[in-house]
């Protein structure tokens, strides 16, 4: 879903988009004149503004301010044409205030960045909220934009083992605790290890609300120490003690706050797994790595990892008691990412579930191909486009959401084969015509546009996927009421349907910034029924919307609308109080 931005001609009209954007890796600041190649294109287009602290509104000298493109002005996205121009970049004087020149047109974010402050896109009230996105032509100026960055956040505090000595080389990570497909689960963040005084510092925190989990290096008592008693040793503790999610007590900080912290690490029973891969054939697997990772949402731990020995066997240490899920990865080789993607299709993968209460052995990790998905697309409408175009189709995975499990290019006759589907899967196109959207999906005559288990080691060869050319959309203006400007809200759109919430594969949702007037707009949304809501934009919680819990709470002061397909339908909202 790509949305409205802010258009900059040389009369400065402006729009919004709703999605972050990943920021490539940098370098020192740069000249920010265009290559040769490009500078007859760009004229003198540019940016400037000013950065200051959130709080003092003093300015802030030596800020990192860059913009990097994202599109090229006929809206093909950067990684599509594999545009290697390095973003513009520059720091800020003792006033505060930077200048970008000279840009090439196109579609840009706009990112600050200050040692002791939280990283800033522009239009963002918080780091959950969707920033706007700039569109520069030639001879463009952009500007005044004023950045005010808030400070970063620290937790830091002491890690002690179970006889209350320092624990040191214990690797500390803050997360936050969000629900995914109905599961409360940790989203990992900053992390830090743990001095020889057992002593953290996790510095750089967004404000909010976190909660530690500390890793140890290794275990208390070597194996072997104790023969009259089991192997124990430190495992995986949330703060301030304890083993479970749901015991863990959240720490909260504010701008600029240093919040304590202390650990106190849980001494336990450890077991040992051991067993042996073995491939469809039922011959030993001598390549690749078995993982284990805590089943039933988010532990403190992300898992062990081993490698398979030659005969095929396996051997996993110091595994604290709970419920867990083998997988067998296989070891790609070097490559293109098309041929190692390939690899991986092609390749056996196995998972089996254990629960652990002591040692175990002569477990056999079976593995098995994936499946071969075979269809066609069916368009509705000029099909002409596609023509010399990289399409995709993609299946990604409902467990796990942002997984891809396959893909495949859609072959000049609208035919695709999708090798190494595992699973639960949703169907869609990628890197389609800009407004194409992907209506239906069907194995025989059963609908499975929402999802399809279709499972591993077989074929299923009677898939159709129907692309719409016809694109739908949504737009409208908010009015302002005691909460303040119009264009400080967020209107939040989501699924009316709850029975999609809380499944980010298949729901509908999307957040958009309002510009000055109050107008926003998004071109392209599915069709169906929506239920949409302003709210103030600093009490957005964007990392929340898969959380049925908020959506309920949104869908109290929400309106329902209509989204026909090839229709945008206008939307008057009124921004509500928080």
């Amino acid at each position: 879903m790509r949305s409205a931005v802010l258009v900059l001609t040389c009369a400065c009209s402006a729009a919004l988009v709703a999605s972050q954007t990943p920021l490539p890796a940098v370098g020192p600041p740069r000249d920010s004149r265009p290559a040769a190649s490009e500078a007859s294109a760009a004229g003198d287009a540019r940016v400037f503004g000013r950065v200051v602290d959130a709080e003092t509104s003093r300015p802030l000298r030596g800020a990192f301010v860059l913009a990097v493109r994202q599109r090229l002005p006929d809206g093909t996205a950067i990684a599509e044409r594999q545009d290697t121009l390095p973003p513009a970049a520059t720091r800020t004087d003792a006033d505060g205030r930077f200048a970008l020149g000279a840009l090439v047109p196109g579609e840009y974010t706009i990112v600050v960045r200050r040692s002791g402050y939280v990283q800033q896109q522009l239009g963002q009230a918080s780091p959950s909220t969707p920033p706007r996105q700039l569109v520069v032509g030639p001879g463009a100026v952009a500007g005044p934009f004023e950045f005010a960055l808030m400070r970063s956040a620290v937790i830091s505090g002491r890690v002690l083992d179970a006889h209350g000595a320092p624990a040191e080389h214990v690797t500390v990570r803050a997360g936050r605790r969000r629900v995914v497909l109905g599961v409360s689960r940790l989203v990992p963040g900053a992390q830090a290890t743990t001095d020889d005084l057992g002593e953290f510092r996790i510095f750089g925190l967004a404000p909010g609300s976190y909660v530690l989990a500390a890793v140890p290096q290794g275990a208390s008592d070597p194996p072997g120490t104790f023969a009259d008693r089991p192997h124990r040793a430190l495992v995986p503790t949330f703060a301030p003690s304890a083993t479970f999610l749901h015991e863990a007590q959240a720490i909260r900080v504010g701008p600029g706050e240093e919040a304590e912290a202390h650990i106190h690490l849980i001494e336990e029973a450890v077991a040992t797994i051991e067993g042996r891969v073995v491939d469809s054939r039922g011959a030993a697997v001598s390549e690749g790595f078995v993982g284990l990772q805590p089943r039933g949402g988010w532990g403190v731990a992300t898992g062990e990892t081993t490698q398979v020995k030659a005969d095929g066997t396996f051997v996993i240490s110091g595994v604290a008691p709970g419920a867990y899920t083998l997988t067998l990865s296989p070891r790609i080789g070097p490559g293109t990412p098309d041929e190692r993607a390939a690899q991986l299709a092609r390749s056996e993968i196995g998972t089996l579930d254990v629960d652990v209460g002591g040692d175990l052995a002569g477990l056999v990790l079976r593995t098995q191909p994936g499946a071969i998905v075979r269809g066609r697309l069916i368009v509705d409408g000029d099909p002409s486009p596609l023509r010399g175009r990289d399409v995709r189709v993609q299946a990604t995975a409902t467990s796990t959401p942002g997984t891809w499990t396959g893909q495949a290019r859609v072959r000049p006759d609208l035919t695709f084969e999708l090798v190494g589907v595992r699973g639960s899967a949703v169907l869609r196109i990628g890197n389609a015509p800009t407004g194409w959207w992907t209506r239906a999906v069907r194995v025989g005559r059963l609908d499975v546009t929402d999802g399809h288990d279709f499972g591993v080691a077989r074929t299923i060869a009677d898939v159709e996927l129907v692309v719409s050319t016809r694109p739908s959309g949504l737009r409208g203006r908010v009015v302002a009421s005691t909460s303040g400007p119009a264009a400080d809200a967020i209107v939040i759109g989501f699924d009316d349907d709850a029975r999609r919430w809380g499944r980010p594969v298949v729901a509908n949702t999307f957040m958009v910034r309002p510009v000055e007037d109050g107008s926003w707009s998004i071109d392209m949304v599915r069709p169906g029924a929506y239920r949409l809501v302003a709210v103030p934009a600093a009490f957005a919680r964007g990392d929340d919307l898969g959380d049925p819990d908020y959506l309920a709470e949104l869908r109290r002061r929400s309106r329902v609308v209509s989204v026909s397909e090839g229709d945008t339908p206008e939307v008057v909202l009124v921004m509500g109080e928080p």
